[in-house]
């Protein structure tokens, strides 16, 4: 019982989930329920992947969608794309806070994706925010409109959320 989540940086994929038709564009997530039905071609493409236990974010395949598409242009594909690939970066590296990147990654989707969220009750979860802002911030540093209401809008956060991050 596990999600698959998919982030097509290039290429396609067209198939049926669960009895469905489905397409993925190139510049998309994906996010399916692993435990149902999947016939798929996916045709030149580049994608980065993560499965995750249904468990660990509390899915509930009777309750919960069983695909969820996201642009990588949109609010939730940036966040989700930026998380994924922090936690990759870090992981590859073997950087210590590679566990801090992927608690962000599964907060991200219990929010985004499921309308759950833990974001402030957990220490760790607090931690992986905060690298999330901090690399958005580095990869944007150069900008000249550089601000809070951007990078607010970016991540999809309020300012008070964003204020209280780095405020502990």
């Amino acid at each position: 019982n596990i999600l698959l989540l998919e982030a097509y940086l290039s290429g396609s994929s067209n198939g049926f989930h669960d009895g469905k038709a489905v397409k993925t564009a190139p510049c998309s997530i994906r996010v399916m329920d692993w435990s149902r039905p999947f016939i798929g071609i996916t045709r030149d493409s580049s994608i980065v992947s993560l499965i995750i236990p249904h468990s660990v974010l509390g899915y509930d395949p009777s309750r919960d969608p069983a695909y969820m598409s996201f642009d990588l242009s949109s609010s939730r594909g940036k966040l989700l794309k930026l998380a994924l690939t922090l936690a990759l970066e870090d992981l590859s590296t073997g950087k210590d806070d590679g566990d801090v990147a992927i608690s962000a990654v599964i907060g991200l989707l219990k929010t985004c994706l499921l309308g759950r969220s833990d974001w402030g009750r957990d220490p760790q979860m607090d931690r992986g925010r905060r690298a999330l802002v901090e690399s958005h911030v580095r990869t944007n540093l150069r900008q000249e409109r550089m601000s809070i209401d951007l990078i607010c809008r970016d991540l999809n956060m309020s300012r008070a959320t964003l204020y209280r991050t780095f405020g502990s």
